[in-house]
């Protein structure tokens, strides 16, 4: 299992994300430098310390390591 979380106004996506890092799941969240909304990314890195923080571009290669 793995998901990713991108740019956001909410923080619902974020608890979304903290639920499958706690089922051992793969998480990836986008940097919040990056962000066009740094509200949810940001929630997500004050949740839990997700396994890659990383920007849009960077992601294809995260997930083609897969």
């Amino acid at each position: 299992m793995a998901a990713i979380l991108l740019s956001g106004a909410n923080h619902d996506g974020a608890l979304g994300l903290f639920h499958i890092h706690k089922k051992s799941g793969t998480t990836i969240v986008q940097n919040p430098l990056s962000a066009e909304i740094d509200t949810m990314p940001k929630q997500a890195l004050t949740l839990f310390k997700p396994d890659y923080i990383s920007s849009v571009d960077e992601m294809a290669g995260l997930i083609n390591n897969f």
